[in-house]
């Protein structure tokens, strides 16, 4: 039986930060880039959604939004490792049982 005592800050936020970023740019650059060519080449005579930004400002935005999701992400993930590691010293932490399944060597490649 192992136990989780204590979560690392500083791994929390980097990784935090970099996997939100990914989902925040997988999520935002095809709805941007629809945005985009909606309001570029639709007729005029429709008004573009409210959604839509005009071409050079929405680019901006569009990348924008993941830096600032990414942020505050990382700042929540970051507060919440923080409750863990203070409720984890009276609580004992999560408790968890591990299995070995396996050896892992390395071979030299000739």
């Amino acid at each position: 039986m192992y136990q989780l005592k204590k979560i690392n800050l500083g791994s929390v936020a980097v990784y935090s930060f970099i996997l939100i970023f990914i989902l925040g740019l997988l999520i935002m650059l095809p709805f941007g880039l629809v945005s985009m060519f909606v309001t570029t080449y639709a007729p005029r005579q429709f008004p573009p959604p409210h959604f839509a930004f005009p071409f050079g400002a929405g680019l901006f935005f569009y990348l924008l939004f993941p830096v600032f999701y990414a942020i505050i992400g990382s700042i929540v993930n970051v507060i919440l490792a923080l409750l863990y590691n203070l409720i984890s010293v009276p609580l004992g932490g999560i408790k968890f049982d591990l299995e070995k399944i396996g050896t892992f060597t390395e071979t030299e490649n000739q």
